[in-house]
């Protein structure tokens, strides 16, 4: 109960300021569905995610969330990644969501590198945007300077 006061709190100044609230569907990975469709907003838009895929279908239960928020009507913006190093997560994904979620609440997509821009870090990073770039349609290489 404290988690969905909260939760409203934010999303009610969020919404008192003309902008829409936008979350991470957490939520939703470890609690009941109803419990979740009866509290939460459909005005809210919902990023759920998953980030150890290369073949993304609804027989996996996190890409399944995917559908469920958005035949349930919220705007979803799904985020995939490199940060494990799978370099298909995020075309995969993109592909699966345009081909599979009803365009009227699939929002696009989210990129999440998840590390530290730092030089430990910098070839996934450039991996990262020059795959981001492809699957969005833009062609032009990431420097490798």
């Amino acid at each position: 109960d404290l988690w969905w006061h909260d939760a409203r709190l934010m999303i009610d100044e969020v919404e008192k300021l003309g902008a829409r609230a936008w979350v991470w569907s957490d939520f939703i990975r470890r609690h009941p569905l109803e419990e979740f469709l009866a509290k939460m907003p459909k005005s809210v838009v919902q990023s759920p995610w998953t980030y150890r895929t290369e073949k993304p279908g609804f027989d996996d239960p996190l890409v399944k969330i995917y559908h469920t928020l958005a035949t349930n009507g919220y705007d979803v913006i799904p985020c995939a990644s490199n940060c494990y190093g799978l370099k298909e997560n995020f075309p995969a994904t993109a592909a699966f969501c345009r081909a599979n979620l009803p365009s009227d609440h699939y929002a696009g997509m989210l990129f999440a590198p998840w590390m530290a821009t730092t030089r430990v870090w910098r070839r996934l990073l450039l991996e990262g945007a020059e795959i981001f770039g492809r699957a969005s349609g833009r062609r032009r290489a990431a420097r490798q300077t």
